[in-house]
């Protein structure tokens, strides 16, 4: 008797897993799929968690039906959480696309993360809302990043990439925290007018072109630690509201021209062959500038203004 009701528990419980697995798009072999397949399964509202995949074609999530917003764009809402792991995609991966003379963007409910993954084009996701974490990390990019005008509500994680073509992030709101730690930028990086609600982690990051970071607000720490622009990097016009670090970093020039500093700026050991601090004012606490590294460094500092600072 004891033996049957064991084989029921038994039954039961592997009769439970295949319900579980059945509602999810879940793959672990190698193997190649549609990109079409996946829609349909976002569409059927299932959670898609994908692991050693090829897929094939443009993962186009405006094909999905799309809500008004006004008279020129309509959104899609994706309510399944989208997971990618070891995956390579041969096609864009399209969030935005202007349709019909209307521009359609996404909304992701919940999560989407791609970790590990290799991408032969471009990735589309313009004016893309993520309602949690977004997760694009640990990966190779072989086309355009496009994240202009995107809203990001938890933490954003870009760390360990290497961005082969340029990457598009101005306007991007971050609501929380945004890693990019050791990543590395072979073309140029556009991040004008972001604003950083949370940390922003630049840290060991190697930028090979000109990157722009001006007109951006920052609200809590902003660390560029230990990493290396070999051309120019532009935080002209920011303001930031917390600490920039900029410690052990080598630049060619350095542009804070403009620039609010509401907390401290740090740069010990610092190596740049000019930095530009026009018009910039220090509202709490002065610089010392004697911890730069380079002594034939160019210090541009006219119209430097320093409010209610201590040193």
């Amino acid at each position: 008797m004891a033996l049957i009701q064991n084989s029921c528990k038994m039954f039961r419980l592997a009769l439970l897993i295949l319900v579980v697995l059945g509602s999810v798009n879940f793959c672990r072999s190698e193997q190649t799929i549609k990109a079409e397949s996946i829609i349909k399964s976002i569409a059927k509202k299932k959670p898609i968690f994908l692991e050693n995949v090829t897929i094939e074609g443009d993962l186009d999530f405006t094909k999905l039906n799309a809500n008004p917003e006004s008279k020129i764009q309509s959104r899609v809402k994706i309510s399944s959480p989208v997971y990618f792991q070891n995956c390579r995609f041969k096609g864009k991966i399209i969030g935005f696309v202007e349709r019909d003379e209307m521009l359609v963007l996404s909304y992701f409910e919940t999560n989407l993360s791609f970790f590990n993954c290799t991408f032969y084009s471009d990735i589309l996701l313009n004016g893309a809302i993520v309602g949690t974490s977004l997760a694009l990390a640990e990966s190779k990019l072989h086309g355009e990043l496009h994240l202009e005008n995107a809203l990001i509500g938890h933490d954003a994680n870009f760390s360990e990439n290497i961005f082969g073509r340029k990457v598009f992030f101005q306007n991007t709101i971050f609501r929380k925290n945004a890693y990019f730690n050791k990543s590395i930028f072979n073309e140029i990086g556009y991040f004008q007018s972001c604003k950083w609600k949370g940390e922003a982690v630049f840290r060991e990051v190697e930028f090979r072109e000109n990157v722009d970071f001006s007109l951006q607000k920052s609200f809590s720490p902003m660390s560029f630690n230990f990493s290396h622009f070999k051309k120019a990097v532009f935080f002209e016009g920011s303001k930031f509201g917390d600490d920039l670090e900029i410690d052990n970093v080598t630049a060619e020039r350095i542009l804070l021209s403009g620039c609010q500093f509401w907390q401290k700026l740090n740069f010990e050991a610092l190596n740049s062959k000019e930095i530009h601090f026009t018009d910039a004012i220090f509202y709490t606490f002065v610089p010392d500038l004697s911890k730069i590294l380079n002594p034939e460094t160019v210090l541009e500092q006219t119209g430097v203004r320093y409010l209610n600072t201590v040193k």
